[in-house]
């Protein structure tokens, strides 16, 4: 049974009752039915979505939030609280949730009690259904401070665009679109995104046809995450139209050994960072990676090779590439077998994420010696500056801290970084 047929099989069947979830393997979703049961279903380790049919009360949040497995990281619920609920049920949310996925809206009225109660631990929400323009600003104005990023399954028209867009709040970031508009309608809807908006995901790609569509991204949008990729016989006409204001570009799939070259061969001259969501196996590493264009300079991997493997996949990195971005880490004990694999004419490394103290040794330890140059998107604590920047190896000569600490605790990470090391805490 596909979701479509079992939702119509509950309506339907008087044992319907009995089925207590459904997962999704093509959404990679468990779907839970019951109202107020905790979760005790074995869920496999990839399904990283749950979907709630029935929201949970004030009375049972706490117990059904609290059993959902630490391995979720992304929850959707088809109803949400009342305003007068809405901080009891939201916030019994566990922290390993960190995209919330609403598929109905508050109120205007309600929505700053209820939106306003999504626990800091959330960064990404999603949304099924958009408000009208009119009550756009006061359901979009109640997204809290902590969200970063706004998924949209639905477009707004173009009549409605600039009063719906218009009114995302300025600390997002981050736009992500399901769908695309029609060729005649883009310049309207692309051109009301906002200016804070720099990064746009998008979930579908236009046909080469209708590629004049991505012309219409407005000019303040700087990087492009795509979910799909186009045919190689499509890629020149689909990226070629990506415009030259876009410096980065993310791709979430990757093109097979043998599209490869099709593929990122097409990606235009102004992308000069390019981000991937996923690494080809070992054997496939070179025709992939050596696919990538020389006007690329700086590569960005969201998930690590193993140990085992990582020689064959970090190895193939083409030698124009001089910069990495890692946004995981290994562990301290795959730290050496995994950094140590970075080939020598990469000089720059930024990590997005930071070891623990306790691990910051065996991890920055492990940095290979011709990395000259290192970047840190996150700042670790001031208790920890110590053993984190402190571990930190000598032959870096340039740090650069993306957040930069607090004239309080300035001193006390400058304490922190070896010396001989450059920095740019004022």
């Amino acid at each position: 049974l596909n979701r479509t047929d079992m939702l119509r099989f509950r309506k339907v069947c008087k044992k319907a009752s009995e089925i207590g979830h459904y997962i999704d393997h093509e959404i990679k979703a468990l779907i839970f039915f019951k109202k107020t049961e905790s979760i005790t279903t074995q869920i496999p380790n990839y399904i990283k979505c749950l979907i709630l049919i029935h929201a949970p009360n004030s009375a049972d949040a706490k117990k059904i939030f609290g059993s959902i497995p630490g391995h979720i990281d992304t929850l959707y619920l088809t109803t949400v609280p009342s305003a007068a609920d809405a901080k009891v049920v939201l916030g019994a949310i566990p922290p390993n949730i960190n995209i919330l996925g609403l598929t109905t809206l508050p109120s205007a009225a309600d929505a700053e009690g209820v939106l306003g109660a999504i626990p800091e631990h959330i960064d990404y929400v999603i949304l099924t259904t958009l408000p009208s323009a009119a009550d756009a600003k006061g359901v979009l104005g109640a997204i809290p401070p902590n969200i970063n990023i706004l998924g949209l399954t639905t477009l707004p028209s173009a009549a409605d665009a600039k009063g719906v867009l218009g009114a995302i709040p300025g600390h997002i970031d981050t736009l992500y679109l399901t769908t695309l508009p029609s060729a005649a309608d883009a310049k309207k809807i692309f051109g009301s995104i906002p200016r804070h908006i720099q990064a746009l995901r998008l979930s579908t790609l236009p046909s080469a046809a209708d590629a004049a569509v991505l012309g219409a991204i407005p000019p303040h949008v700087l990087r492009l995450v795509l979910n799909t990729l186009p045919s190689a016989a499509d890629a020149p006409g689909v990226l070629g139209a990506i415009p030259g204001h876009i410096e980065a570009l993310r791709l979430t799939p990757l093109p097979s050994a043998a599209d490869a070259e099709g593929v990122l061969g097409s990606i235009p001259g102004h992308i000069k960072a390019l981000v991937l969501s996923t690494l080809p196996s070992a054997d496939d590493a070179e025709g992939v990676l050596g696919s990538i264009p020389e006007h690329i300079r700086s590569l960005g991997l969201t998930t690590l090779p193993s140990a085992a493997d990582a020689k064959g996949v970090l190895g193939s990195i083409p030698r124009h590439i001089d910069s990495l971005v890692l946004t995981t880490l290994p562990s301290a004990a795959d730290a050496k077998g995994v950094l140590g694999s970075i080939p020598e004419h990469i000089r720059r490394l930024r990590l997005t994420t930071l070891p623990s103290a306790a691990d910051a040794k065996g991890v920055l330890g492990s940095i290979p010696r011709h990395i000259d140059t290192l970047g840190l998107t996150t700042l670790p604590s001031a208790a920890d500056a110590k053993g984190v920047l402190g571990a930190i190896p000598e032959h870096i000569r340039r740090l650069r801290l993306t957040t930069l600490p607090s004239a309080t605790d300035a001193q006390t990470y400058k304490n922190a970084i070896p010396l001989g090391i450059v920095h740019n805490i004022p």
